[in-house]
């Protein structure tokens, strides 16, 4: 194809998009119009309507999000396809975020989208009823269009192979703490597992950086959205879990971005608290002095959660009353001055929820809400009503499941709705950086058909160089060519903190804005003396590989490697010891995969020689 034909059809499709844009934007406008009409009905109205009003503006609200988020991005694909059971009709089709049928747009959720990953030539999908439409498709155009412009423009027809019509110069860079994720770079692969039969347990798991985390919220989009699932799927009995606030900014953009605005988003401390009603406390990771006295906390309070059964204890708002009973008799006496410090400051960990959430489940059966719904009278007229009912969950999403206590895991199933069974499952279990997490699914009762256990391969957060790098330690990780071959990792050992600080000050200069910059280190202690840093400059973040777990940045430095942080003391159990070598080997790959195109490894000895002592 030459220059003139490329620019020919370049032209047409800036055209057609100035001109759906202008299309979105007057629909917008008179949604609008009709919402400000029914408001000021509803207000001046006393009569049984009012509640069908309020409805009908609430779904108008939905509508008004997403033609907003429509309008910058109207469209990714166009097919020209003739069915055979439309044979005079050959009008193009569109695929996007959202439906606009007034202008031939599809959702990404339809089952006709399926057709945009085929080549030209016949084509066929499936409808609802089990059938299948048959066609041809004639042309294939491929768009990335960010804020009304053409980004990106591809295009495949019978009469010529794919052909590049146009690209921009795009900047692989994270911008913000949100990384953006676009419906457009979906494969067909991927798209068989976003819309897998609904019902049932899901697992996606694979390497840091593989996307599992965005096919997994995909997947709620579609349950939500698509004619198939959406009367299965409500957003307000759909909950994902997440691991921490700056995880849940970015699920909430990632979802709200995709049409799931209502779908409740929550770290599982935060709901117990919520669930259980616990005020005036407060949720912290670790307990304890130094990280070997949290690290036989945790180990003796395992062992307790796990013979919490053995006891009778009835459930109160006596929180500590109730931890004290079930931890008696694995405490020792420096432990259970710890466990008096906790009731002194309020304080709960991931051992201590578990244990209050399990005693109040089994005694009550499940866990008690208000629902509200409303009942019509006789008149026409309306009226709310509230009952106390089981919570049943429609879909639940547990992401980095490798965090997870398995009891946590037991009691989250048992609150799915039995007609969907549907929890998804998001991590391996072969990255784990927490003590005492499931190690096998066998731990919780879960079993998953191999239909329904997807590992992805393909990493695509990160430069060969990096990953050549983390090869190089000792892990096992796949490169695909595709990557790009970024800047060579660079390692420096010093003699003293000082000179590490002022090393990593320097080199942060060079960078100067030039995208996110991630200063991650194993301990909070450690990385106070780099959060002056994060004041100086916004676009630094200062924090525990724990919390970076599924952030990433464009600059990475790892910093505080020396033996002390990552070797195991002699005086563990060896079950014990066993399971914090195996935590501290996964930290480190979590650290080194959070970066995109640098990264810096520095400390006072060499990262390979503490590895070596790891694996």
């Amino acid at each position: 194809m030459n220059q003139e034909a490329k620019k020919n059809i370049l032209e047409k499709a800036k055209d057609h998009v100035k001109r759906t844009r202008t299309d979105i934007a007057e629909q917008l406008q008179e949604i609008l119009k009709s919402i400000e009409n029914l408001d000021q009905e509803v207000r001046a109205s006393s009569s049984g309507d009012i509640i069908i009003k309020e409805r009908l503006v609430a779904n108008l609200r939905i509508r008004v999000e997403e033609l907003k988020g429509l309008e910058p991005s109207p469209y990714f694909f166009r097919c020209d396809v003739i069915f055979e059971d439309e044979p005079e009709e050959n009008k193009p089709i569109y695929f996007a975020k959202f439906q606009f049928s007034e202008n031939s747009i599809f959702s990404w959720t339809s089952r006709v989208s399926a057709i945009r990953f085929e080549s030209p030539g016949e084509i066929k999908y499936q409808l609802r009823n089990g059938s299948w439409r048959k066609g041809q498709l004639l042309r294939k155009d491929q768009f990335m269009i960010v804020n009304g412009k053409i980004m990106f423009m591809a295009s495949e027809s019978l009469d010529y192979e794919r052909t590049l019509i146009h690209q921009e110069k795009l900047q692989r860079r994270k911008s913000d703490f949100v990384l953006p994720e676009i419906i457009e770079l979906m494969e067909k692969a991927q798209d068989k597992v976003i819309r897998a039969d609904y019902k049932g347990p899901f697992l996606i798991s694979g390497p840091a950086g593989s996307g599992k985390t965005t096919l997994a919220l995909h997947r709620v989009a579609y349950l939500l959205q698509s004619p198939d699932t959406m009367d299965k799927f409500n957003p307000n009995n759909m909950i994902v879990f997440v691991q921490d606030e700056s995880t849940k900014n970015y699920f909430s953009h990632l979802l709200l971005d995709l049409g799931a605005s209502r779908v409740t988003i929550t770290t599982f401390s935060e709901w117990v608290f919520d669930k259980l009603g616990i005020k005036d406390h407060k949720y912290v990771e670790r307990i304890g002095q130094n990280e070997a006295e949290k690290d036989l906390y945790e180990y003796n309070k395992r062992l307790a959660l796990r013979g919490a059964g053995d006891v009778s204890v009835s459930y109160s708002d006596k929180y500590f009353d109730i931890l004290e009973n079930i931890y008696c008799r694995y405490l020792d006496k420096s432990q259970f001055l710890c466990l008096k410090q906790q009731r002194k400051n309020f304080q709960f960990d991931r051992f201590d929820l578990a244990i209050l959430l399990k005693i109040f489940v089994e005694e009550n059966n499940g866990l008690l809400v208000e629902q509200i719904f409303h009942e019509q009278l006789k008149n026409g007229n309306y009226r709310k009503r509230k009952i106390m009912g089981q919570l049943d969950y429609s879909l639940i999403v547990l992401d980095e499941i490798q965090n997870y206590i398995a009891e946590q895991i037991k009691i989250l199933r048992g609150l799915v709705n039995r007609k969907t069974q549907a929890i998804i499952y998001v991590g391996d279990l072969r990255q784990q950086t927490h003590l005492g997490t499931v190690s096998e699914w066998v731990e919780v009762g879960e079993y998953f058909d191999e239909s329904r256990k997807v590992v992805l391969n393909k990493v695509y957060r990160n430069t060969q160089n990096i990953l050549k790098y983390i090869n190089g330690l000792g892990y096992s990780v796949d490169i695909p060519s595709s990557l790009g071959e970024g800047s060579v990792v660079e390692e420096h050992v010093f003699s003293t903190k000082e000179e590490e600080i002022y090393f990593v000050k320097r080199e942060i200069e060079k960078l100067g804005s030039s995208g996110v910059i991630g200063i991650l280190a194993k301990y909070g202690d450690y990385i106070k003396d780099y959060e002056i840093l994060a004041e100086e400059l916004k676009n630094i973040k200062v924090m525990t590989i724990n919390d970076a777990q599924g952030v990433e940045f464009d600059t990475v430095f790892l910093v505080g490697i020396n033996y002390e942080s990552y070797l195991v003391p002699e005086n563990y159990a060896n079950d014990l010891a066993r399971e914090v070598q195996r935590v501290n080997k996964d930290l480190i790959y979590v650290a080194l995969t959070r970066a995109m195109n640098k990264l810096y490894v520095v400390g006072s000895v060499s990262l390979k020689d503490v590895v070596s002592e790891l694996l």
